[in-house]
């Protein structure tokens, strides 16, 4: 009986051990990797941004702005009317039918190049995000809706180029039904950078003003 509650004893001991080492390597953990300082904007205001491009290169403060000039959450039939889509085009998800249903996250931005030399805007390294859900640019679409321009936008000193930025959710990413038939309902975000530095504009609900004319000239 002795030798029974020796064991049970020296095995809660150990166990307490493991615990205590687990957090303390958490909290060191966390001290190492602090969360990002985060930098919100609204629609339609100039974000600045800093930090790596997808490419490795350094974007300083400032050098590039984006602004978020329209955003709209369309479905399969309005995605089809805009300029640049070819009659009957169907993504591959959807070919395949491992999806139902699917939105596609539409937002026009203006790159503006503030400096006094060529720069690019690697807007592939941009990332929609609603909740726990980040997808980053669908460069098919994208080539698409922008003439063939790069994902790496080419920017003259002190110039500006707009694009129309694109980003696929389906109805197998979401938690349940009931979620999925409120998903015009949701909130989403641009973010340019995410780590030191996280850079976000926020969209509001883009499924509750989307535009018809969106990507048509006024």
């Amino acid at each position: 009986m002795k030798r029974k509650t020796a064991l049970t004893l020296g095995a809660t001991v150990a166990l307490a051990v493991c615990a205590a080492f687990f957090v303390l390597r958490v909290a060191q953990v966390n001290a190492a990797t602090p969360a990002p300082e985060v930098h919100r904007f609204a629609l339609g205001e100039e974000a600045t941004y800093s930090g790596n491009d997808s490419s490795g290169g350094t974007v300083n403060p400032g050098d590039i702005t984006v602004t978020a000039e329209h955003a709209a959450l369309l479905n399969r039939e309005e995605l089809a009317k805009l300029p640049g889509i070819p009659a009957g085009y169907v993504d591959d998800l959807m070919a395949s039918t491992s999806a139902n249903d699917m939105r596609a996250l539409v937002v026009e931005v203006t790159l503006r190049n503030t400096t006094s030399e060529p720069r690019e805007a690697h807007v592939q390294g941009f990332k929609a995000r609603s909740g726990a859900w980040s997808n980053g640019l669908f460069a098919e679409i994208y080539f698409m809706l922008n003439d063939g321009l790069s994902t790496r936008v080419p920017l003259e000193p002190g110039g500006t180029e707009k694009a129309t930025l694109i980003s696929l959710l389906y109805d197998n990413q979401s938690n349940s039904t009931d979620a999925w038939q409120h998903v015009d309902e949701r909130t989403f975000d641009l973010v340019l950078t995410v780590y030191p530095q996280q850079y976000v504009i926020n969209l509001g609900q883009p499924g509750l003003n989307s535009a018809p004319s969106l990507g048509e000239e006024a």
